[in-house]
C-alpha cells in the first residue's frame, strides 16, 4: 500500500542532484535535489517525475534534536491539476512505513 498505489521504493539509484526511486509496481519517481544543509541537518527535494496530475511538488526532511535521541521532520507542499489531489494523505504511509524501517535499522531490531 502507498501513494496511489504504490508500494515500498525496491530501488533507489542517485545521479548527481536526481533520485530515481522504483516502486514495488514498477511505478518511477524522479526527485531533485535542491536544497541540503548539513549544518541544520535537512535537505529539500522535488518530485519532477511519476505522480500523475502533479503540477508543482516540495517537501523537506529535518533532523532535530529530541529527548532520548533525535525526530525526523517531513513537511510538504504539492500542487496538483487533479480535484481534491491531497499528496501528504496519498503519500503519508509511505513515508511512516520508510521512516520507521529507518529507526529500526538505526535501532538494531531486526526487519
Amino acid at each position: 500500500m502507498g501513494a496511489g498505489g504504490r508500494g515500498p521504493v525496491t530501488e533507489c539509484v542517485v545521479e548527481a542532484d536526481v533520485r530515481r526511486a522504483t516502486m514495488g509496481n514498477g511505478a518511477v519517481l524522479v526527485e531533485r535535489l535542491i536544497d541540503r544543509d548539513e549544518a541544520g541537518r535537512s535537505y529539500s527535494y522535488t518530485v519532477e517525475e511519476g505522480i500523475p496530475g502533479l503540477t508543482s511538488h516540495r517537501a523537506t526532511i529535518r533532523v532535530e534534536d529530541a529527548p532520548g535521541g533525535c525526530r525526523v521532520l517531513w513537511r510538504q507542499t504539492a500542487t496538483s491539476d487533479v480535484e481534491g489531489y491531497d499528496i501528504e494523505a496519498r503519500l503519508a504511509g509511505v513515508m511512516t512505513k520508510g521512516l520507521e524501517s529507518l529507526r529500526d535499522h538505526l535501532e538494531g531490531r531486526a526487519a
